[in-house]
């Protein structure tokens, strides 16, 4: 370190840097060149690839039609014959990392967890891997002799992008519909615009004023919910909308009003933003009935629509439909879409990582099974403690707790009995998210019994509700905590 920042030797490494990265990209188009001839010059494809932590060359599998490489293929995915080939490893090209899979009607379609490199490969036969390859390509697209295809992102964009308004369209067939997610997906490219421009904007701090459950409104508070508001109100199809924002229901007009209720709020964790900590959108969809506030005060299970938006280092929108799979976009700024990057988003199976999310500083509010389970996660399951991770943005910890596992525990409490998070616009919607993708969403000890968030009924659009999220394992330890209480507990083998 000493020696970097030695004023004398800023030039001689100058010099050594610029060299390297001349060899870099000697290096790198010798090896494209190299890799090409072996493919057999298939459609002039270039490709290169390397194990994970491995360095220099390595064994690339690929089926038995010249030039069909695998990537990003997972131990879970079981297919065709292979056969070996060595491909040098350029590192001056594009990079894309898809660790995960998915089975389609033709072959497989890998899905990446990296929403840039998700769906970039379609129609590989692929075989049993022992983990997932690093792959970089130049060219984009060829054809093998018995007509398998690799189809990758960047011409994919180019050509047949997997927008948001084409998934809703062919899950739904309701126009209605695909203007309402293309006005949500409106106002958070809005707010994800004002989030990134916060600072050199000046939108840090309080506003002066509290929202309708008595927090303080920061400035982007404000913002964000007259975008939203804007957009809801002018795509024509909504009818009411509540705010956590506003005190009183919105009313649309009625040359303006369609058949959708939506609750939302609209810059979720907003308490964060001025240290730059992640933040989101949070909403929820009802059919219109009567046209009048009552509609919105329905049970869970009424829902039709619920989803999140995750403004960080991507705008990432997931959302599920009643009875149906839990779909994410990430907003593609080179084109301002959102583009279907993760398929059929489940809770891990096992449970996931060992990971418990909650606010330890409310620990002596808590009743004694809720510290029970918390005290275990600690201690450790099976030898093995959990690690604690709590962002303190529902939708941080959300996302993070569906795609790693674990469990995240907003509990009702002493200080706050009938929970703190809002039942309308937090709570039913995370939980119908959780549930469709695989996993639990319980009230914990509420109301005198621990019941199911999706079936809750709201008595006030601002009422609040507890919440315990997770996979069977986790949320099995909170039940064991309060069957040892006396406490009645769901039996969670009927979900499996």
């Amino acid at each position: 370190m000493a020696a970097w920042r030695d004023p004398q030797k800023v030039p001689q490494q100058r010099g050594v840097f610029l060299v390297r990265i001349i060899k870099g990209i000697v290096w790198g188009r010798r090896a494209r060149a190299e890799a090409s001839d072996e493919a057999g010059g298939l459609n002039s494809l270039d490709w290169a690839a390397t194990c994970l932590g491995d360095q220099g060359e390595t064994d690339f599998p690929e089926t038995k039609a010249p030039g069909a490489v695998f990537v990003g293929v997972d131990t879970a995915t079981a297919g065709a014959e292979v056969g070996r080939k060595k491909a040098a490893i350029p590192d001056c090209f594009d990079l894309f990392a898809l660790p995960a899979s998915r089975e389609c009607d033709i072959d497989v379609v890998t899905a990446g967890s990296l929403p840039h490199a998700a769906h970039c490969v379609r129609r590989v036969r692929v075989a049993n891997l022992a983990h997932p390859f690093f792959v970089t390509m130049a060219n984009y697209k060829f054809e093998t002799t018995d007509d398998t295809k690799l189809s990758f992102w960047r011409e994919s964009m180019d050509s047949d992008a997997p927008t948001l308004s084409r998934y809703v369209m062919s899950q739904t067939k309701d126009s209605e519909l695909v203007l309402l997610l293309n006005a949500l997906a409106t106002s958070f490219k809005l707010i994800a615009s004002a989030v990134r421009r916060a600072g050199v904007a000046q939108l840090y701090g309080l506003a002066g004023e509290v929202n309708s459950t008595g927090d303080d409104q920061k400035k982007l508070d404000i913002m964000s919910n007259d975008m939203m508001i804007n957009a809801l109100i002018n795509s024509g199809v909504c009818s009411i909308l509540v705010s956590e924002e506003n005190e009183e229901p919105i009313i649309v007009p009625v040359d303006k009003a369609g058949k959708f209720c939506v609750a939302f709020d609209p810059l979720d964790g907003s308490s964060n933003i001025d240290c730059n900590v992640s933040v989101g959108t949070i909403f929820s969809v009802f059919e219109k009935k009567d046209g009048v506030v009552e509609d919105l005060l329905r049970s869970g299970e009424e829902c039709i629509c619920a989803g999140y938006c995750a403004y960080s280092s991507a705008v990432e929108l997931v959302f599920t439909f009643k009875d149906s799979t839990v779909e994410g976009f990430c907003l593609d700024p080179t084109i301002g879409e959102f583009v279907h990057t993760r398929f059929n988003m489940q809770f891990p199976a096992d449970g996931g990582k060992r990971i418990y999310s909650c606010n330890e500083g409310n620990f002596i509010h808590w009743d004694q099974p809720i510290k029970d389970a918390v005290d275990a996660f600690k201690n450790g399951i099976e030898g093995k403690p959990y690690s604690a991770r709590y962002v303190g943005s529902m939708v941080a910890d959300i996302h993070r707790t569906l795609l790693y596992g674990g469990i995240y525990i907003y509990p009702a409490d002493k200080k706050s009995p009938k929970g703190k998070l809002r039942m309308l616009y937090e709570g039913i919607p995370m939980a119908l998210i959780i549930e469709q993708a695989g996993g639990i969403a319980s009230t914990g000890y509420f109301n005198g019994k621990i019941g199911e968030v999706s079936k809750l009924t709201p008595d006030a659009i601002h009422c609040k509700c507890p919440i315990i999220m997770g996979g069977h394992r986790d949320v099995g330890v909170v039940y064991d905590c309060y069957k040892k209480a006396g406490v009645e507990v769901p039996d969670l083998k009927k979900d499996d």
